[in-house]
């Protein structure tokens, strides 16, 4: 343990973990193993830190080591991963070179330029398959949201099932998905079964309108027994437009309109056929759509008309009734 701890580069004062011994205990096993093929580049590795991170339902163990030392750990980066995966059972290693961000400020205090290096480019293993870490962070990159929002776990389970259509080999849809990404997913519940609803950035809708169909089969068959269903994000005006500076409201900000895309967004790959407005003696009003009859027997659609109902409630607070048109 004495010769492993000269592997550790601390400040002063400060006292390695557990887990860092572990891991400089393991370089350094590496280093004096006869038949190790990179024992003489380990002896000029070093940790800075070493941390454990929960990743669904594997844990991943990301070591730091010193920028200096960062150029040994590169020629042997990927057969290094492999024996640290053999020595941390049932851990995914990732090597990250501990590097100095400079704020916008650097030229003021003194410095030339400004040196910066995002995260994203320390996590390259040559050779090295993708592990969940990394799936983890290339689906991220398919929620969009609001600057400080963290997606919830559904969201991501719906970036990662996307991602995953995006990199399958045989998937026909992945060049398409590329171009696909979500602002919000949320369960609702419909009588016995769940719903899922997927928010769209309108400006991701066109990519998602040439593939609806088969993407919600996709998405089906990896959320089991969840009708899944795809909603553009659009936004309404009122009717205050004129007088908040702007000439006009476009018509497709409106109300009505909002709701008339809402509608045909709920029921896709079915096309609607037919509308009737039914108004009760008490003044409730309710939507009878009617859908083409032949979209009857496909993808389990007339089971599909109690979700589309209370998702469009949901949505829109109006009451519709989904049925299928006479062929």
């Amino acid at each position: 343990m004495l010769n492993a701890r000269k592997k550790i580069l601390k400040e002063k004062d400060a006292q390695p973990t557990d887990l860092e011994l572990e891991v400089a205990k393991a370089l350094f096993d590496i280093e004096v193993s006869p038949s190790s093929d990179i024992k003489a580049d380990v002896r000029d590795i070093s940790i800075a830190k070493a941390e454990d991170m929960e990743v669904k339902n594997r844990v991943a163990l990301v070591v730091h080591t010193p920028f200096k030392v960062w150029k040994s750990v590169k020629k042997i980066q990927g057969r290094l991963i492999r024996e640290l995966e053999k020595k941390f059972n049932k851990k995914h290693v990732i090597l990250v070179a501990k590097r100095t961000m400079m704020d916008k400020n650097t030229v003021k205090n003194g410095f030339l330029a400004q040196g910066f290096k995002d995260i994203t480019t320390h996590f390259r293993l040559p050779s090295s398959p993708p592990t969940v870490f990394f799936t983890m962070i290339n689906a991220r990159k398919k929620i969009l949201k609001e600057k400080a929002v963290q997606p919830t776990d559904l969201e991501l389970e719906v970036a990662k099932a996307l991602f995953d259509i995006e990199v399958s080999p045989s998937s026909d849809i992945k060049a398409d998905v590329r171009d696909v990404l979500i602002c919000k997913a949320e369960d609702m519940e419909v009588k016995n079964r769940i719903a899922l609803v997927v928010h769209v950035p309108f400006k991701a809708w066109k990519s998602v309108k040439k593939i609806q169909g088969r993407l919600i089969r996709e998405l089906e068959k990896k959320f089991n027994k969840k009708h899944v269903i795809f909603v553009a994000k659009r936004t309404m005006m009122d009717k205050n437009t004129v007088k908040n500076g702007l000439k006009f409201r476009p018509r497709n900000r409106t109300l009505t309109s909002v709701h008339e895309s809402i509608l045909e967004d709920v029921v896709a790959p079915s096309t609607i056929v037919g509308k009737r407005t039914r108004i009760s003696v008490d003044g409730s009003k309710l939507l009878k759509v009617f859908l083409d009859p032949k979209d009857k027997d496909k993808e389990n659609m007339e089971s599909k008309l109690a979700t589309f109902s209370a998702v469009y409630k949901k949505l829109t607070t109006k009451d519709a009734h989904f049925s299928f048109g006479e062929a």
